[in-house]
This record gives C-alpha cells, sequence and structure tokens, in this order.
C-alpha cells in the first residue's frame, strides 16, 4: 500500500503528494511529489519513484527498510490541461541540463538540500 505521506527528520508525519502517470504502454507509475520549483517561467516536479502497479508493494517497502537502499528521483515538466496538472518526461536535452544546473545551484546556495545531480543524468539517458 502506498501511503500519502512520510516521516520527517524530527519524527513527525509529512503529508506528501502521491502522482500517477501512464506511460505510452499503458503502464501506470506511481511518484511521491517532494519539490516544486521553477525554471524560466516553466514549471517542474522532483518526484521519488515508488514502483508501478505490476510491482508488488510489500517488495518496495522492503527496500526502503534495507540499509543502502536509495530511491530513485526523477524531474519531470509540469504542464495543465483543464486545470490539472499532468507530469512530463523532459525529453530536450537542453532543457533537462538546464534544469539540473538549476537544482545544483540551489544546493550550493542553500547548503540544507541534499540533491545528488547525477540521479537526474542517469535517470534522463534514453
Amino acid at each position: 500500500m502506498i501511503e500519502n505521506g512520510r516521516a520527517s527528520e524530527n519524527g513527525s508525519y509529512v503529508e506528501t503528494d502521491i502522482i500517477e502517470t501512464t506511460d505510452e504502454d499503458g503502464q501506470v507509475h506511481v511518484f511521491e511529489k517532494v519539490s516544486e520549483l521553477e525554471v524560466d517561467g516553466q514549471d517542474y516536479a522532483l518526484l521519488i519513484y515508488k514502483g508501478n502497479q505490476a510491482e508488488d508493494q510489500e517488495d518496495e517497502e522492503a527496500k526502503e527498510g534495507e540499509e543502502g537502499y536509495e530511491e530513485e528521483v526523477v524531474v519531470m515538466r509540469i504542464t495543465y490541461e483543464d486545470g490539472q496538472e499532468v507530469y512530463e518526461a523532459i525529453e530536450d536535452e537542453a532543457e533537462f541540463e538546464k534544469v539540473v544546473a538549476f537544482i545544483d545551484n540551489m544546493d550550493d546556495e542553500e547548503g540544507d538540500v541534499e540533491i545528488d545531480v547525477t540521479d537526474f543524468t542517469e535517470n534522463n539517458e534514453n
């Protein structure tokens, strides 16, 4: 079962958004939205991949409890259709690199943001 939240560093429970996207094969993928950002007037979301409906969610939860388990972080473009958010993969490499550079710069400026940009680079390879 996918929960709509997670424990924060101080132990309190923080509600999060669960996003479902459907790929070209009709497979539904589940993500947890952890942040939104705007780059040059375009909205983007940082998401943690939680699996797809074909996977056993108990296996996913077991992996999360394993030491050394790393969550897969994904960045997607947010567009709007009929007032609803639509999440799209970033296919243009220049746009993707611009967003990654923005995130990397945020990490440098704020100091407390921990984002491994290599996660994005590896996930965008086609």
